[in-house]
C-alpha cells in the first residue's frame, strides 16, 4: 500500500517524493543549506518556481501529465543546474481523458485549423484528420496528415466534427442527415474546444501564444489570448514573455501591459495590474514578489523586491525594496 502513497525517484541528486497522490516533495541530496531555486516542468513547459534556503520544497500538482524539477544552487563557488527524472502524475488514479473523444475530424484548411490541431494534441492523445469540401485542397499535405475529401468521408467514423469558421448550406444538408456531434470554431469562438483547453495549464497556454506571436501567427496568438481572458478573466498579451512568472490562485483578474518586461522567478498574485504610465512601460526584474491587488504603473521594479497586497507603485524601485500599504485602521479608533 505504501507504494501507492509515495513514489521515489532519484537522479542527479534530486529526490522526488509524491505523497497523498498530488503533493510533490523535492529535495537536493547532500547539499548545503543554501538558496535553491526549484523550477517545476509539466510536459516540458515551466509552470511554477519556488526559491528556498533549505534545499527542499513542495509543489501541489493539479494537472495530469509528466513532471520534472530543475534545481539551481551554488556549490563550491560554482552555480549548479540539475534536473530530476520525470515522474508521471495520475491524480487519484482517474483517467482525465476518459470522456474525451479520440477521433476528431476538422473541416476547413486555414492557419487557425493548424492551431486547433496543436491545442488538441497538447491537451490529450487525439487523432485529428483534416477534410476539405473544395477539390483543390484534397490530397495536399496539411498538419499531421493529408487532406481528405469531405464528400467521400464516412461522417460517422469520427467521434466529433469541427467546422472552421462556419458551415455552408450544402455541408449542413449532409450533416443534418446524420447523428454526428459537431461544432463551429472561429478566431473568436472557442466553446466547442473548452473541454480540451481546460486541461492545459495556464503556463503552457500562454507559452504557446507567445511562440505564435514571435512566429507572427497572430490568429493563433489572439485565439489563445481570448480564451485566457474568458477562462481566467485576465489580459495576458502574447507579446510578453511570461515564462519566468509564477501566478497565484490561477492568475485570476490579472492585467499586464503589452510592452511589459517580466523577469525570471517573479511571483504575481491575483487581481494585479502591471500597466504603462505616461508612455513608460513597466519592467519587473528577477525575483520580484507582487501581492494580490497591487498596481504597478510604468515603473522599473528592482530585483528581489517585494510589493505588498494592494500597494500602488508609480516610481522606480531599487533592488531589494519593500513596499507595503498602511495598516488597516477602523474609523473612529
Amino acid at each position: 500500500m505504501a507504494d501507492l502513497v509515495e513514489k521515489y525517484l532519484e537522479n542527479n541528486r534530486i529526490q522526488l517524493i509524491l505523497r497523498n497522490f498530488f503533493q510533490l516533495n523535492v529535495e537536493v541530496l547532500d547539499a548545503e543549506l543554501v538558496s535553491t531555486k526549484f523550477t517545476l516542468l509539466h510536459n516540458r513547459s515551466v509552470i511554477d518556481s519556488i526559491t528556498t534556503r533549505t534545499g527542499k520544497c513542495s509543489f501541489n500538482l493539479d494537472s495530469y501529465g509528466k513532471y520534472a524539477v530543475i534545481a539551481e544552487f551554488p556549490e563550491n563557488g560554482v552555480q549548479n543546474k540539475i534536473e530530476s527524472r520525470t515522474i508521471r502524475f495520475d491524480g487519484f488514479g482517474a483517467d482525465p481523458n476518459v470522456n474525451l473523444t479520440k477521433k476528431i475530424a476538422i473541416l476547413g484548411i486555414s492557419r487557425l485549423a493548424l492551431v486547433v490541431e496543436e491545442l488538441l494534441n497538447l491537451a490529450a492523445d487525439v487523432d485529428v484528420t483534416f477534410f476539405s469540401s473544395t477539390p483543390k485542397y484534397v490530397g495536399a499535405v496539411f498538419g499531421s496528415g493529408t487532406v481528405k475529401d469531405f464528400w467521400e468521408a464516412d461522417l460517422n467514423g469520427f467521434d466529433k466534427w469541427i467546422f472552421m469558421n462556419g458551415i455552408s448550406a450544402e455541408v449542413y444538408e449532409r450533416v443534418d442527415a446524420t447523428n454526428i456531434t459537431f461544432g463551429i470554431i472561429s478566431s473568436t469562438r472557442t466553446d466547442f474546444l473548452d473541454e480540451y483547453l481546460n486541461l492545459i495549464p495556464l503556463g503552457q497556454l500562454h507559452s504557446l501564444a507567445h511562440r505564435y506571436h514571435v512566429e507572427k501567427l497572430n490568429v493563433g496568438a489572439g485565439f489563445i489570448a481570448r480564451y485566457i481572458r474568458k477562462r481566467f478573466g485576465s489580459v495576458l498579451p502574447p507579446a510578453v514573455d511570461l515564462s519566468g512568472a509564477r501566478f497565484a490562485y490561477g492568475c485570476i483578474s490579472t492585467v499586464i501591459n503589452k510592452n511589459a518586461v517580466i523577469g525570471s522567478g517573479v511571483t504575481i498574485g491575483q487581481n494585479v495590474t502591471i500597466g504603462g504610465r505616461n508612455g513608460l512601460s513597466p519592467v519587473i526584474e528577477d525575483g520580484v514578489w507582487i501581492g494580490a491587488g497591487a498596481v504597478v504603473l510604468g515603473a522599473r521594479i528592482g530585483a528581489n523586491s517585494t510589493i505588498g497586497a494592494n500597494a500602488v507603485v508609480t516610481k522606480d524601485l531599487k533592488p531589494d525594496s519593500v513596499v507595503v500599504t498602511p495598516r488597516f485602521r477602523e474609523l473612529g479608533s
